[in-house]
């Protein structure tokens, strides 16, 4: 497909038959993505023909509210390397039915900086504005990354499975961009 047909709509079909010639013994154990993935349509899809699959959501609203409630149950899991994990089944608006999900957090630690662009006085471009923040002793700030699957694997598992997502996809990055193998 062309540089602009990179989305998963475009992928699906040739995902799915890919999939379908394979024997049971030859399918790969999962097929993870990014949250362009974690739709029903790709989902439904997967499910459909028997397919173990991980995805990334994105943080929509009803995903935010989700990381809200999760935290007030606080049934998080030390699942290593810093991370803590906690599970729920989550039907999202436009999704045929609910699914479980693992909201995986991890505690930011050490100096933070926010950065912002401001148009300078009498400059054609804009100025950069780093402010350090301060006070932040006492206070515990959290990334998030919302996780959805249809496995029975344990959370540790789905956390460190993810994770090596992006290990798999530098190789790739590499070959198409350092070695100019990507046109």
């Amino acid at each position: 497909h062309a540089g602009k047909a990179h989305a998963p709509r475009h992928g699906l079909p040739r995902l799915l038959g890919l999939l379908e010639g394979m024997g049971a013994e030859e399918r790969p154990k999962l097929v993870r993505g990014d949250n362009a993935y974690g739709n029903d349509v790709v989902m439904s899809a997967l499910e459909a023909i028997g397919q173990d699959y991980l995805f990334k959501l994105k943080q929509t609203r009803g995903v935010k509210t989700l990381i809200a409630r999760q935290w007030r149950r606080e049934e998080w899991r030390d699942v290593g390397a810093g991370l803590e994990a906690a599970q729920a089944d989550l039907q999202l608006t436009g999704w045929a039915r609910a699914r479980r999900v693992i909201v995986i957090r991890r505690t930011i630690r050490g100096d933070l900086v926010a950065s912002q662009r401001r148009a300078a006085r009498g400059a054609q471009g804009r100025q950069q504005s780093l402010s350090f923040a301060q006070g932040t002793q006492g206070l515990r700030l959290y990334e998030y990354d919302v996780l959805v699957t249809n496995t029975e694997l344990p959370i540790e598992s789905i956390a460190w499975l993810y994770r090596d997502r992006a290990d798999c996809e530098n190789g790739f990055d590499e070959l198409k961009n350092q070695w100019g193998w990507g046109g």
